[in-house]
């Protein structure tokens, strides 16, 4: 191995769009990094500060790395930082994971392609989505095996420069586990039905880059309803951009951030009106107008 260090650019992630529930996901420009290096000991160190929180993160994914691909480990120093707030329903804990997995792939010439670093991450994250729009990039729908629930494969579109995505994410931090919590056992057979005529409009949409046509798509009846409680306002919210000129919206992941897709000469007014509903209800709120990262995560450089 001629590589020591390596730094990375890793995409937030915005998830489900609605009704594609542990299916969809789009990267966007809002970015974390990674950089790691190697040690001589076998010792795993942070050198960017504080990084309680994520040491389990980082240790789970360097091992489940070094068990899949047979290699023998070595300790490495590791420094993630960026722009995606945690516990925002944007992917950030897809990029520890996703950062320190790929980073490690990288540094052994990519022994795992595309496809089996999705695999693994998705085993890591517990789900297809985010980790598929951090690896490819663009609008993913990724299919699972019905038998193992395993990453089976999936499909990746880009995303054109004349779509806006405009996200506001409260000042609320909302936990996967919480928010898997919250989810029922079953649903009525005409709620799942109402979701699923939208997915597949919603999906043709953006594969044929359509947005217009995604109005009216995203309503779902899957887990958005059961996460209100987690998330206040965020019908308000997506009603809100909707009603400034957004095509659609959803609630982004588990939450607290919703994203409304837009054109971008609707997008200013879309954001205002967004973010006066966490205004008027005294909730602090982070605005983004972002547009689709179609590259995935990149090596930014290596040594």
């Amino acid at each position: 191995m001629n590589k020591n260090s390596v730094e990375l650019r890793l995409p937030a992630s915005t998830s489900n769009c609605g009704p594609g529930f542990d299916t969809l996901s789009i990267g966007l420009k809002l970015y974390n990094f990674c950089r790691l290096t190697r040690r001589e000991d076998d010792q795993i160190h942070a050198t960017g500060g504080d990084a309680s929180g994520i040491e389990q993160m980082v240790q789970k994914a360097a091992d489940y790395f070094f068990r899949t691909t047979q290699n023998p480990p070595f300790g490495f120093d590791f420094d993630i930082w960026g722009e995606i707030p945690p516990e925002r329903g944007l992917g950030s804990s897809s990029t520890v994971v996703g950062g320190v997995f790929l980073a490690l792939n990288h540094l052994h010439e990519d022994p795992l392609d595309i496809h089996a670093c999705v695999r693994a991450l998705a085993h890591l994250d517990n789900a297809p989505d985010n980790v598929c729009a951090l690896v490819r990039g663009g609008f993913c729908i990724s299919r699972v095996d019905p038998n193992t629930n395993d990453y089976a494969d999936s499909f990746r579109f880009p995303i054109e420069k004349d779509l806006s995505l405009v996200v506001a994410s409260p000042e609320i931090r909302v936990r996967t586990p919480d928010a898997r919590a919250v989810l029922p056992d079953s649903l009525p057979f005409s709620e799942v039905i109402s979701s699923i005529n939208g997915l597949a409009y919603l999906v043709a949409a953006f594969a044929k880059g359509d947005y217009e046509r995604l109005r009216g798509t995203t309503a779902d009846r899957i887990h958005q309803p059961f996460r209100r409680t987690l998330n206040p306002f965020v019908d308000e919210a997506i009603a809100a951009g909707v009603e400034a000129g957004a095509y659609a919206g959803w609630l982004s992941g588990s939450g607290s951030s919703v994203v409304c897709a837009s054109s971008v000469e609707h997008a200013l007014p879309v954001r205002e009106a967004m973010e006066s509903i966490y205004q008027a209800n005294g909730i602090p709120c982070r605005m983004h107008n972002l547009s689709a990262d179609n590259e995935g995560a990149a090596v930014l450089e290596n040594e």
